[in-house]
């Protein structure tokens, strides 16, 4: 049991640190656009990532207003869902290392003990 915690904690916080891709659609007054991929970095990073902001520039008119999702993050919710995957698996990776404690051969502290009582 210990061995499976280690490789679902190893696999969890791969699955949370490695760069990922994934797939958009951009949409158009025309119509969708064919999908793309999208190459984005680690998960803790885009998901910390600050929001672009929606004043400014827009083209060539000034303080024009930007079409809508045209500053969004494509990377942000992928990102999200990994993260959360990869806590769940960290959970189940701690919940499997404090099991292989308890019923393990060798008594540790955190083993209980049971109380028996001694022969008079």
């Amino acid at each position: 049991m210990r061995i499976a915690g280690l490789v679902v904690g190893g696999a969890a916080l791969v699955f949370a640190l490695v760069p990922f891709t994934t797939s958009i659609t951009l949409h158009d007054f025309a119509g969708d656009y064919p999908p793309t991929t999208l190459s984005c970095r680690s998960p803790l990073i885009e998901v910390t990532r600050p929001a672009p902001s929606d004043a400014g520039w827009f083209g060539y008119a000034p303080l024009t207003a930007a079409p809508p999702n045209f500053f969004g993050r494509p990377c942000s919710e992928p990102a999200r869902n990994r993260l959360i995957v990869s806590a769940v698996g960290l959970f189940v990776a701690a919940l499997l290392g404090w099991v292989s404690a308890r019923i393990g051969g060798d008594p540790g502290p955190l083993r209980r003990r049971r109380w028996r009582p001694k022969p008079a």
